[in-house]
């Protein structure tokens, strides 16, 4: 009897065990789906992290200039126009510049975006300068106005990896400096293009 009562209390034991991992493997795979839903939710989302991307919009007049050899001290000028556009339902902000420099006339395509998987703003940029586009990825900074990319590409001279940084800073709502600098071997930078936008 005494070996009964045991093994019947070792049966309840495991019976409540076991009632107590289904319902915990119940309650992780309800929140799995719940977390997952909202996951797939947010992705379809306009965040106040695209709508800081509006700052962009509008018509521009540019002034750029292009500093390609470091051994000259004036560097090359150009100036042309800007038009930024909200698309994609406020997503990403589709810009298409004209700039005129060195005797050439330059077009360039940039999108940019707020990638949610990711936390970061996202930058894909062309030109007809190359036949290549550049990625990059960075951060917005509020209180200074500031959007700083970071990214890497391929010398195409030296075929050599080159780290880069972009950054677009805004000195009130209808003026942007903008900077491309390359990442030196001693950590400093070095730069290869400066640019002004002022709002038209």
């Amino acid at each position: 009897m005494v070996y009964f009562g045991i093994e019947k209390r070792k049966f309840r034991k495991m019976r409540y065990l076991k009632f107590l991992f289904l319902a915990l493997l119940f309650s992780a795979l309800a929140s799995a789906q719940t977390n997952k839903w909202s996951t797939l939710e947010e992705l379809t989302l306009v965040l106040p992290e695209h709508e800081a991307l509006a700052q962009f919009e509008g018509e521009w007049e540019v002034n750029i200039q292009f500093h390609f050899d470091e051994k000259e001290k004036q560097p090359l000028k150009g100036a042309g126009t800007a038009d930024n556009k909200v698309v994609l339902g406020g997503r990403f902000i589709e810009s298409r510049s004209q700039n005129i420099a060195f005797g050439m006339s330059i077009t360039s395509i940039a999108y940019l975006g707020f990638d949610v998987r990711l936390q970061k703003y996202t930058l894909y940029s062309m030109d007809e300068l190359g036949n290549f586009a550049i990625n990059a990825y960075g951060d917005y900074k509020k209180s200074d106005g500031k959007f700083l990319f970071e990214g890497s590409t391929m010398d195409y001279v030296t075929r050599e990896n080159q780290e880069f940084r972009i950054i677009y800073d805004f000195e009130g709502e209808d003026k942007i400096k903008y900077e491309v600098d390359f990442l030196l071997p001693d950590g400093t930078y070095r730069p290869y293009i400066n640019a002004e936008f002022k709002r038209k």
